[in-house]
């Protein structure tokens, strides 16, 4: 009697153990679900702490950019023009064909956000970053230039 009623007791936190690993496992991880694998990001930035992405500029670029081809001319323009996005500063770093996982990381995107996802291919966003060296902020893009 005393074992029927102890499986009796256990029953229930059997089914809850067995039904949450059938959601995770139809579920996944909610970075692999907004996981962008053809697409690469390119930026410049002025400054960060800890080897990270401060602010800057960045584009959002297909993988298989040849050469690094438009990954180059959008980091030349930015340097360009990095000024009339933020007065009295300069691009004095970049980043090329990085994944949008890590960018997203490395600026401080919280709960593993994948900002590409507010992102189209080719245009230049400015971005803000946890990690900035002078104006740390939240992380996010807003479109700049074409």
């Amino acid at each position: 009697m005393r074992n029927a009623m102890r499986a009796a007791a256990m029953m229930p936190a059997a089914l809850l153990t067995i039904g949450l690993g059938v959601t995770g496992a139809v579920m996944g991880s909610a970075t692999a679900a907004h996981a962008q694998p053809n697409y690469r990001v390119c930026g410049v930035f002025n400054s960060a702490t800890g080897g990270l992405y401060g602010t800057g500029l960045v584009a959002k670029i297909y993988k298989d950019d040849e050469n690094n081809e438009t990954c180059s001319q959008k980091i030349d323009f930015m340097r360009a023009y990095y000024d009339q996005a933020y007065p009295t500063s300069s691009g004095r770093l970049s980043f090329v064909m990085v994944t949008c996982e890590v960018f997203s990381t490395r600026v401080g995107a919280e709960n593993g956000s994948d900002l590409c996802r507010d992102m189209d291919v080719n245009l230049i966003y400015k971005y803000t970053s946890k990690y900035d060296a002078k104006y740390p902020r939240d992380a996010g893009v807003s479109f700049w230039h074409r």
